[in-house]
């Protein structure tokens, strides 16, 4: 029997996209994450000093559902404790 014959592509990407998955919370949507992925972009703004720390409160607010918002203010917030140390 050749490899080939009891290989399945297919299932392998599989198999390696839940190992993937699982190093991620277990409740997170990993598909539709584009959200967080924004904010941390906003923030890394902030940090590189493009924006104020108020400008970038804005932006988030846009871009960032409203159940989201005090995840992403304590992660301003640290940014900004950081930047001052």
């Amino acid at each position: 029997m050749k490899l080939n014959e009891i290989f399945d592509p297919d299932y392998y990407d599989h198999i390696q996209d839940e190992m993937k998955r699982k190093k991620f919370d277990k409740h997170e949507d990993i598909a539709n994450d584009t959200e967080g992925d924004m904010a941390d972009f906003i923030i890394s703004k902030f940090e590189a000093g493009k924006v104020t720390k108020e400008q970038a409160w804005e932006e988030i607010k846009k871009k960032v559902p409203k159940d989201q918002w005090f995840f992403w203010e304590q992660e301003l917030h640290m940014a900004d404790e950081l930047a001052k140390d």
